[in-house]
């Protein structure tokens, strides 16, 4: 049997609708549209299709249902730019005001499909978990699915609350999210034995940071990728810092959080691989056809200016 928000029954009697969000195809036309409804004190989605003209309740078939906003997200993807994946329409409405592209699938966690990958194959993806189990794995397999499509994947979450309108909403910004470590991202099972382990009366927000801790300690505490980056590597720093430094001032000029231009990740691998040329910058992690050209040469000149 389907889940509850997917099943074509009629709506429940006396439910207010709250919220509307529609796809579209490629094109622009409507395909399905999600409704958020409220009333006795609780909140239901469903799903209806477009059919001749009118709305009708049910979804459509997993084929057929597209990203949140495909028609801009394409856009994004084919000029390089960076997209972001939520879990809700309302995240994506939250990052959209903030003036960045942003999408989701409909229907939460667990429903992301085979289609949605391919639609942004190749591309740089800032995926944002909502801070519980079956958000943080959801993300998880997401970004694995779009790795594995050639896409630059990064995870984060809200530094405040559950979700990212939540941690908006707190005041902060895209610079404020933090970085889901490696090892979580890489051992999520051990993980969820960790915080399956704990007190269920502690708050998620505590119980989520001892199970980071206990993690930590299990792999000898070499978590090698946190929000300010992996451990230092001490003839390394001067070079990371001069390209944190160039990195800091292209986000400025254009506006946005230093991880957009890149992350720790990338200029860690430029320290390791030190590329002399167009074709070895191609080679590192989170460095495309756009990107090379957008910031390859001086990428070059500040790796090799004492040479």
């Amino acid at each position: 049997m389907p889940p509850d928000d997917l099943r074509p029954n009629a709506p429940p009697s006396g439910a207010q609708r709250r919220e509307e969000y529609v796809y579209v195809d490629v094109e622009g036309r409507p395909v399905l549209r999600v409704v958020r409804l409220s009333g006795g004190g609780s909140k239901r989605f469903w799903q209806e299709h477009y059919e001749n003209g009118n709305w009708e309740t049910g979804a459509v078939p997993e084929d057929e249902r597209p990203l949140y906003h495909l028609p801009e997200v394409l856009a994004q993807v084919r000029d390089g730019g960076t997209v972001y994946v939520v879990e809700g329409e309302k995240d994506v409405h939250t990052l959209q005001a903030m003036g960045v592209v942003a999408t989701t699938n409909s229907g939460g966690a667990g429903r992301w499909l085979p289609h949605h990958t391919r639609s942004l194959a190749g591309a740089d993806v800032v995926v944002i978990a909502d801070k519980d189990e079956a958000g943080l794995s959801h993300a998880l397999k997401v970004a694995r699915e779009l790795r594995e499509a050639g896409a630059n994947v990064e995870v984060f979450e809200a530094r405040i609350g559950n979700d990212v309108s939540d941690h908006v909403g707190a005041g902060l910004g895209l610079g404020d999210l933090v970085l889901v470590p490696a090892g979580i991202q890489d051992d999520f099972t051990r993980y969820i034995e960790f915080l399956d382990g704990l007190d269920p009366t502690l708050p998620t927000e505590i119980k989520f940071q001892m199970a980071r801790v206990l993690l930590d300690e299990a792999e000898g505490d070499q978590v090698p990728w946190t929000s300010e980056g992996p451990a230092r590597r001490g003839d390394d720093d001067q070079l990371f810092e001069a390209l944190r430094a160039w990195r800091r001032e292209q986000a400025s000029t254009q506006g946005v959080p230093a991880f957009i231009v890149f992350y720790d990740r990338t200029l860690w691998d430029l320290v390791d691989r030190r590329p002399s040329n167009h074709q070895q910058l191609l080679g590192v992690w989170g460095i495309g056809p756009v990107k090379l050209e957008r910031h390859g040469d001086a990428l070059l000149a500040l790796l090799w200016h004492d040479d």
